[in-house]
């Protein structure tokens, strides 16, 4: 039996999900800021650190990483990170966020209909 992702094959539904993302990237970057809200704080990054156990020097790829908080910690830990987000809005936000923050990411735009590409960058 094949599996059938919806919304792959069907371009105007990928660009109405990437419209949206677009419209509310700066939004969303306002409401949770660059370091999160209290849930983040005090329930999913405690949870998060703990499983990934990161050491300096991982490779983490973070898909949809919208605004790029976690990405941003993950880098703080001596991560080398890759970011990967399909809306052209929340890479601009997480392009300006890292540099305010002095980490060094690297982040590409993939439309998530393309998601064959994220094997290439995760090898």
């Amino acid at each position: 039996m094949t599996e059938k992702i919806v919304g792959l094959d069907n371009p105007e539904l990928n660009q109405e999900a990437n419209d949206i993302w677009d419209r509310i990237a700066g939004p969303w970057d306002e409401d949770f800021g660059p370091d999160g809200n209290q849930h983040n704080a005090y329930i999913t990054d405690p949870v998060t650190d703990r499983l990934l156990d990161l050491k300096q020097g991982e490779t983490v790829l973070d898909i949809a990483c919208g605004a790029g908080r976690y990405a941003r910690r993950t880098a703080e830990y001596g991560a080398n990170v890759i970011g990967v987000d399909q809306s052209a809005e929340f890479l601009n936000l997480v392009r300006t966020n890292s540099k305010q923050t002095g980490v060094d990411i690297d982040f590409t735009l993939i439309p998530f209909s393309m998601a064959c590409r994220l094997r290439r960058i995760a090898v």
